[in-house]
């Protein structure tokens, strides 16, 4: 009954790599998130904008748009 996806795992979540991040747009399971930077300002759940300065913000983003697709 608590099965919510049809994988087959249950209530787990199979974590995706980061690698090639930046080749991935749309982002999260509907595509609601155009760029990384609307993926971490979205919600509660994903919202890290809110806790670190705008520059650790920028830097971050360039981090993951900087990981190779390999």
């Amino acid at each position: 009954a608590l099965e919510r996806n049809s994988h087959g795992r249950g209530t787990q979540f199979d974590t995706p790599s980061l690698l090639g991040i930046w080749a991935t747009a749309p982002y999260l399971h509907d595509g609601s998130a155009e760029t990384l930077a609307d993926v971490l300002r979205m919600g509660k759940e994903h919202n890290v904008a809110d806790g670190i300065s705008e520059k650790h913000f920028h830097d971050l983003i360039s981090f993951l748009l900087a990981l190779p697709n390999e």
